[in-house]
């Protein structure tokens, strides 16, 4: 999946709600961003399980002590795994470029 760049659509508290892991620090996240996988962070069902997009991200921030380059880049990869028009993923990949330079400031998520 690494190879092909096949899309990870990863939602960290459905991954604990459904019993797929009993905990954050039981995921392998790491392994698998070493691996070079394509990871997404979405929500799965917010709600139902409570949650929001930010909530995740903070998730993985106090979990694994991720860093703004790698929310970064999970947003990015969000943006060109969508069925988008090229027209449209280039305005959404200049938006997170324009508000991470406004935030430049802030820890991650602010």
């Amino acid at each position: 999946m690494a190879d092909k760049q096949i899309p990870l659509e990863l939602c960290p508290t459905s991954i604990i709600n459904t019993g797929v892991y009993k905990s954050f620090s039981e995921w392998p996240l790491k392994k698998l961003m070493d691996s070079g996988a394509m990871i997404t962070i979405n929500t799965d069902d917010p709600s139902i399980e409570g949650t929001s997009i930010k909530k995740e991200y903070q998730k993985l921030i106090d979990t694994f002590g991720i860093g703004k380059e790698q929310v970064i880049m999970f947003l990015e990869n969000s943006v060109n795994a969508s069925f988008a028009d090229d027209a449209v993923k280039e305005k959404m990949l200049n938006t997170i470029d324009s508000e991470i330079n406004l935030n430049k400031k802030t820890k991650c998520l602010d």
